[in-house]
């Protein structure tokens, strides 16, 4: 059985994101808890660039980002689209409990 098949009901992130573990789906909220700057629970285009920038991704390809995965077209990304982001890149799948 798949490890996050379970018996118990979901919560909002674990059913929006099943195929993450529990820690995984924790380790990105922190991040997105650590990039939100101002605590408002969104992570702006700019906040974003603050964070990533340093890692070589350019502005215009932050803007395009959050272009893609801002679902509700607020220009700003929830948890839940953050979530989806970083599981769309597969980073987070290097633990054999988040590949099964």
């Amino acid at each position: 059985m798949k490890s996050w098949v379970s018996n118990t009901p979901l919560d909002k992130e674990e059913a929006a994101h099943p195929s993450l573990s529990k820690e995984t789906r924790a380790q990105i909220s922190a991040l997105f808890r650590l990039y939100d700057k101002n605590s408002d629970g969104y992570l702006t285009a700019t906040e974003l660039i603050a964070a990533l920038n340093s890692c070589g991704i350019t502005k215009h390809d932050i803007q395009q980002i959050v272009n893609e995965q801002d679902h509700n077209e607020d220009a700003k990304l929830d948890e839940s689209e953050f979530t989806s982001l970083m599981e769309s890149t597969g980073a987070f799948y290097d633990s054999e409990s988040d590949s099964n």
